[in-house]
């Protein structure tokens, strides 16, 4: 995922198209993903998104599932295919929890390392069903077992990891004098206290600095107590009051959705009323989420979602809840938001959904079932505006679309007689266009093709062999026409190649002649003295001097643990070089900071989310026309005026 920088922003970066590109009023829909037996999910550091599922370990780079899963008579692989818990440590890897213990999983190696847990009677418990894990700001890993109670595991002096059982029992309670203790749900407030749920065994707070435990459990002659004695699902808003979902799917009834103020100490229910289409839809709630956008997210079974902003549950007013419903299986097993803003949804069969929610200052470009005139698939792999002001759309999956913002048109050219049948197997993945309003495509498998929009029709390049040092390669990531009319290509697999349409004849650029090292191009940009520059995948910037049309000399830029005057970051995303203000600069999106190039003084300025950027990977730069610069992060757009330096 981290390689394919391209993908992320092109719905934010509609922002930048031009005001007659008007969008399609689309419904928003769920992108559906098919995985067997979805339990949890989780996005990590680097954005890949993580599935626990029955049948192992998922990554989902966005295009594609990577699947870990146990192997016979090796230790070193996942403990067992059911993974119900996920949860990342700040050093980027994971721990697993699975019906059959505790696992953790370094994403370098790819190697599992398998944990046995000591309960009070310091007998191995490493077979035990895991059920939550979470890790707190200060690394304590705090697990839930489905028949063990809680765990607390922190490194000892060594660097060894100690399990500390803690005991939930309340002697007062018959149920909790029961053999096992079935936990549900972990969650820690701002306060650094563990909330509890359970199943039968009601809602407990552990305060890990006194160790006291508050039980909270349903009392039918007390309408402040909690409504319910399994406690599904536990999140915080705001203002510090802990909401809580109750029932599960083994339990015919539910408490509904419960608010406990720590104030007064006292719960507030919401109830479903068959009388009131208003009320929530089911008393048995599965899972519940406040988003980023303080808005509150219930799952119910028959796969019935609802929705509603959390201040109108504060202000003591009939609420009226939004419901839809995803698909008609069975019940919603977890709702999670990304840092995209996505959100999530786990479900009992086969599919793991996407809700894609969008700001309404922005439009919905995607694909509508039935209609003939929609944009023919997403995701989007690029978008290129051509002298006409058209829009064109290259795909993901196989296709490329054009849209006539004028009148509003598409054309889906993969069902166009005159479109290659072996692009049509392939993503277009960059467009450039020349000075004669030819169309450049180049494809990931299928090499280089030129379009003439006017006639509609498609040639495949090959280079004279005779002429060129190299033939033209088949992998293509990206694209860029220079001002001389020779098209710089930037290869999966091997390397730069320079490409003169006039003579027919393509060069592979080998850094190395240059003295310095070679690295995959990820994006590519000419500035205002014909200076090319290249950022990478993973070794920094090449700056490529040109003089009388051929290249003099290659530059690299890097990053250098020890120089803080040297590149923040080696993977680069885009870059440009301002031609309305702050000429003398280059700045450039990384995936960890912003960076700005002085070419005068060749020295680095460094920004991060510290400084005010909404996110340390950058994926696009652009300049405004004022002379600001614009940044699209993963979770956010920023404007940095080039005067005020803010």
């Amino acid at each position: 995922m981290a390689d394919n920088c391209k993908t992320f922003f092109l719905l934010i970066c509609l922002c930048f198209l031009p005001a007659q590109f008007h969008a399609q009023t689309v419904e928003p829909i769920f992108d559906e993903i098919t995985v067997a037996i979805p339990n949890c999910v989780l996005q990590d550091s680097q954005r890949f998104i993580w599935v626990g599922a029955q049948e192992g370990l998922l990554r989902y780079d966005g295009y594609t599932l990577k699947k870990y899963q146990n192997i016979p008579f090796d230790s070193t692989s996942l403990s067992a295919n059911w993974v119900t818990a996920l949860a990342e440590d700040k050093s980027g890897n994971l721990w697993v929890g699975t019906i059959s213990g505790l696992n953790y999983f370094n994403q370098i190696t790819e190697k599992f390392t398998r944990f046995s847990i000591l309960d009070k009677n310091n007998s191995t418990i490493s077979g035990s069903l895991i059920s939550k894990i979470i890790i707190n700001k200060n690394g304590l890993i705090w697990i839930g077992t489905f028949d063990y109670g809680l765990f607390c595991s922190k490194e000892d002096s060594t660097g060894k990891l100690e399990f500390t059982h803690y005991n939930l029992v309340d002697s007062s309670y018959k149920r909790d004098l029961q053999e096992k203790f079935y936990i549900i749900e972990l969650y820690e407030d701002n306060s650094n206290c563990l909330w509890i749920g359970t199943k039968f065994n009601g809602l407990k707070r552990l305060d890990p600095n006194t160790g006291t435990i508050n039980h909270f459990r349903y009392d039918p002659n007390n309408p402040s107590s909690i409504s319910h004695n399994t406690v599904r699902s536990i999140c915080a808003d705001s203002l510090g009051n802990i909401w809580i979902g109750t029932g599960e799917e083994s339990i015919m009834e539910g408490g509904g959705l419960n608010m406990y103020n720590p104030q007064t100490g006292k719960f507030i229910h919401f109830r479903h009323n068959p009388d009131d289409p208003r009320s929530l839809p089911s008393d048995r709630i599965f899972l519940i989420l406040i988003d980023s956008k303080g808005i509150l997210w219930i799952g119910f079974d028959q796969n019935v979602v609802a929705s509603i902003p959390i201040a109108n549950l504060l202000n003591n007013k009939q609420p009226d809840f939004s419901k839809s419903k995803i698909y008609s299986l069975e019940y919603i097993q977890q709702i999670y938001e990304d840092r995209s803003n996505n959100i999530w949804f786990t479900q009992v069969g086969r599919i793991l959904y996407k809700y894609d929610r969008q700001q309404s200052s922005f439009s919905y470009y995607r694909k509508i079932k039935d209609s003939s005139n929609t944009i023919s698939s997403t995701p989007i792999q690029c978008i290129y505006i051509d002298h006409s002001q058209n829009i064109w759309f290259g795909h993901v999956s196989p296709g490329l679309d054009k849209y006539n913002p004028k009148t509003g048109i598409y054309i889906n050219y993969l069902t166009h007689p005159n479109y290659p049948k072996y692009l049509s197997e392939t993503s277009v993945t960059s467009i450039c266009e020349d000075n004669s309003g030819f169309l450049w495509l180049a494809s990931l498998n299928n090499g280089l093709y030129r379009m003439d929009p006017r006639k509609e029709t498609f040639l495949q390049i090959h280079s004279d062999p005779n002429e060129s040092d190299n033939p033209l390669p088949e992998s293509i990531w990206y694209i860029l026409m220079g001002k001389t009319g020779k098209l710089w290509i930037a290869s999966i697999d091997k390397g730069l190649f320079l490409f003169d349409p006039l003579n027919n004849c393509s060069r592979n650029i080998d850094f190395e002649d240059y003295g310095v090292e070679n690295g995959r191009v990820s994006s590519m940009y000419e500035d205002q003295d014909g200076t090319i520059w290249l950022g990478s995948f993973g070794k920094g910037v090449y700056e490529i001097q040109i003089v009388n049309d051929e290249i003099e000399n290659i530059k690299h830029y890097s990053h250098d643990p020890s120089d803080r005057n040297s590149l923040s970051y080696n993977q680069v995303c885009d870059l440009i070089r301002p031609v309305i203000a702050d000429t003398n600069a280059l700045w450039i999106a990384t995936a960890n900071g912003m960076d700005r190039f002085d070419l005068n003084t060749k020295s680095f300025t460094h920004f991060f989310e510290k400084d005010g950027i909404p996110d340390n990977y950058v994926l696009q730069v652009q300049e405004d026309n004022l002379g600001n610069i614009w940044i699209t992060c993963s979770i956010g757009l920023a404007k940095y005026n080039i005067k005020t330096r803010l």
